[in-house]
């Protein structure tokens, strides 16, 4: 990847276009052109829609291959026209007009184009796409502040589309580029020195289209442990032998087709071995455990451990708000959109029946004798479903008893199912079990907000045995909810939660709820005692 953008003024030659529909590249003007190595030649491509930007630039770099070929400032022009900019030499472009200036897709449809050679100098577009690459690789690598020199993480998660790729195109799933990017990465990261190999403990590939992993050279030292290549295209376990000389002990293949080429785990788990045989991680799952007698058993499903804080800090703290003699401090947890339903099972204490009954929206759609009640006992908002989880009475759930998976899980939202069993601490009946499944998204100012919450009450079922840890006795009582900080979403929740309470308007809620530091309790009880004694203005009251 030696492509040079040379600074110095060479003289101006005036455009010259060769067309598709006579691609000849003879004549010395057309030479002298495509020869200046401080111009860009626009590439002008016709029958070409939005939708198959990815496609055409992606089968044009691969025409051009082995020559490091980057477009830029890619543009639509037209329904059916589009054009780019990019440099090359004057070899690809006689290569070009042997072709044709015309290609075919993976679909079979020809795409025809035209080259206006020295269309614009280097100095009246300013882009270096090799620096542009150089940062982005840059800003991919995590140190580790203990040892000089040397990088943790080179986390080129879905690096075609890095931020800094506005102006360019750089797709890492084509072979050449992959190869291209891994060697300037070694660059980068060692400088002149060729000898030096790239001192990396963790790659992470994920999310890039990767068909292939060809690298050209040695790239990775041997401190490589950790491979991650989730969700990309690798059809074939032997694509990874490119890094079977490194001793992997961590590897991440899941969101791969080839995961779905195994009748069983225990063939995926021979097949990875054979390739990496000191594998001891796979997929977030311990293996390398078959001469035990007692198989490996995990509490908590939980894909990308990285989640693992995150996941039991949310738990936490909606179950410490839920087991709250009022459930008022669930404001802020529900999304303004929230949806809430919930589902009784065949209840057998009669105790427990009484108590169901007055809180119980029962949605179970098999015990429905009028339909209706389907659209009623569904409740969107935070403000219905935190009216009717008042009503339940108090409950206790043990964190160290509960079961917890992630079903699915993005940047941005996460799907957790949760189980285990609750006792109403406030009456002498038995144990009940749950089973919860929350979809949380992720707001402003590192918010989670519950969006969907689907709650299950049911009979403990036979095999749960750990009742004495369930109940209240001086060295086990419900965790005291203290809220020390607030996001905006948080106190917006609060506020307009506070407005319908006492019918005051924005300006004086906000100011109520500050001077109680937003507890909210303290809140209600200060304006309580304020109206009583007539000191809250009728300006409060005004909106």
């Amino acid at each position: 990847m030696a492509t040079e953008y040379p600074s110095e003024k060479i003289k101006y030659i005036n455009p010259v276009r060769i067309s598709h529909t006579y691609p000849a590249f003879a004549s010395d003007e057309e030479v002298e052109a495509a020869n200046q190595i401080n111009v860009w030649h626009k590439f002008i491509l016709f029958d070409v829609r939005k939708e198959q930007k990815e496609m055409v630039l992606d089968r044009f770099i691969e025409i051009c291959s082995p020559v490091f070929f980057i477009p830029v400032k890619y543009t639509q022009e037209s329904e059916t026209k589009a054009t780019f900019l990019s440099f090359c030499r004057s070899q690809t472009i006689q290569k070009l007009a042997l072709q044709k200036l015309q290609f075919k897709l993976k679909n079979g449809k020809t795409i025809y184009y035209d080259i206006v050679l020295s269309f614009l100098s280097f100095n009246d577009m300013q882009l270096n796409p090799q620096a542009i690459i150089s940062e982005a690789i840059k800003s991919r690598f995590i140190k580790d502040i203990a040892i000089k020199n040397f990088c943790k993480t080179f986390n080129l998660e879905n690096f075609s589309n890095d931020p800094l790729f506005t102006s360019i195109y750089c797709p890492i799933h084509i072979p050449i580029m992959f190869d291209a990017i891994l060697r300037f990465s070694k660059s980068v990261a060692c400088g002149n020195n060729t000898r030096d190999k790239l001192p990396v403990k963790d790659l992470i590939l994920r999310n890039n289209n990767l068909d292939t992993l060809l690298f050209s050279e040695k790239i990775f030292s041997y401190h490589l442990t950790k491979l991650d290549v989730r969700d990309n295209k690798l059809r074939d376990i032997n694509l990874l032998r490119p890094f079977a000389e490194y001793k992997i002990i961590e590897l991440w293949l899941d969101g791969n087709p080839l995961c779905d080429e195994y009748e069983s785990v225990k063939d995926y788990v021979t097949a990875v071995k054979s390739i990496f045989p000191s594998v001891q991680i796979l997929d977030g799952q311990s293996i390398g455990m078959e001469q035990r007698y007692m198989p490996s058993f995990h509490k908590h499903f939980i894909g990308d451990r990285n989640k693992i804080s995150l996941i039991k800090q949310f738990v936490q703290h909606f179950f410490t708000c839920y087991d709250q003699d009022d459930r008022i401090v669930l404001n802020g947890l529900y999304d303004a959109t929230a949806i809430f339903s919930m589902t009784v099972g065949q209840i057998t204490d009669n105790s427990h029946k009484e108590l169901i009954k007055s809180f119980a929206t029962n949605r179970n759609l098999l015990k429905f004798v009028d339909y209706a009640k389907c659209t009623e006992f569904l409740l969107y908002g935070p403000e219905k479903i935190i009216s009717i989880l008042r009503q339940e009475p108090p409950t206790l759930h043990k964190l160290s008893l509960l079961d917890i998976d992630v079903l699915h899980h993005t940047s941005n939202h996460f799907s957790l199912s949760v189980q285990g069993p609750f006792i109403y601490r406030k009456t002498k009946a038995s144990p009940l079990w749950f089973h919860r499944t929350l979809i949380v998204i992720a707001k402003q100012d590192n918010e989670y907000c519950i969006v969907n919450d689907q709650y299950h009450i049911d009979n403990c079922p036979t095999s749960f045995t750990d009742f004495r840890n369930l109940y209240i006795n001086s060295g086990n009582v419900v965790p005291v909810y203290k809220p020390l900080s607030f996001s905006n979403g948080e106190k917006f929740q609060l506020q307009k939660c506070l407005q319908e309470l006492t019918t005051m308007n924005p300006e004086y809620s906000d100011k109520c709820l500050k001077e109680a530091n937003y507890d909210l309790h303290r809140a209600i009880r200060n304006f309580m005692t304020n109206y009583t004694n007539n000191k809250i203005p009728l300006e409060a009251f005004r909106w």
